[in-house]
């Protein structure tokens, strides 16, 4: 490979660089690929590029290659573009984790409280919080809104300010463990980049 952005895990790989490079590279994967067991499947490719000009001279050679603007672009499920991308990740995540706390209601107390605390509610969003600067955007709020309410439901009680805020806190300070993102969000991003 000649690009300057060479990153593989397995048999997912991200090139970048000049288009000659990346046409080399592309033509070196088909030839080689193979030989190897490494196919490339087109119609899974993508383009992150905001120039019409390159976007058309990858398509010539790759025509089922999809097109996807920077701000809209993902690496392994990581936001790498601007806050609008960054929203939209944080945006499906919130649907998906409403849709498993309406879920847990349907359980048992104690099942629904070890897996909103343990499964549902954190560790679904912590890779998203480590791989992108998250800590900014509004949703994280609603997340945490969402666990809060679904916290409510679980245990039948209305819990104070106070007392939301002791069940935040770890289980060795007499809290529940429960994290929020807006808690986790700038020190989990923090300590991946550093």
């Amino acid at each position: 490979m000649t690009a300057e952005l060479n990153l593989w895990y397995l048999d997912d790989g991200s090139l970048g660089g000049a288009v000659a490079d990346l046409l080399r590279d592309l033509e070196t994967v088909r030839n080689i690929g193979p030989s190897l067991g490494l196919f490339l499947n087109e119609s899974k490719c993508e383009i992150v590029t905001d120039d019409a000009d390159v976007a058309a001279q990858i398509q010539a050679v790759m025509p089922s290659i999809r097109h996807v603007s920077c701000a809209e672009a993902e690496l392994l499920g990581a936001p790498i573009g601007n806050d609008s991308s960054i929203n939209k990740i944080l945006s499906n995540k919130l649907t998906v984790f409403q849709r498993l706390a309406n879920r847990l209601l349907l359980s048992s107390a104690h099942d629904a409280l070890f897996l909103l605390k343990n499964c549902f509610s954190m560790p679904k969003l912590l890779y998203t919080l480590r791989s992108a600067p998250c800590y900014n955007s509004s949703i994280l709020t609603e997340y945490d809104l969402i666990i809060h309410n679904t916290l409510q439901s679980i245990m039948n009680v209305n819990r104070t300010v106070d007392a939301w805020s002791q069940a935040t806190l770890p289980v060795s300070s007499g809290g529940l463990g429960i994290r929020l993102a807006n808690d986790l969000a700038l020190p989990s991003f923090l300590s991946s980049t550093a």
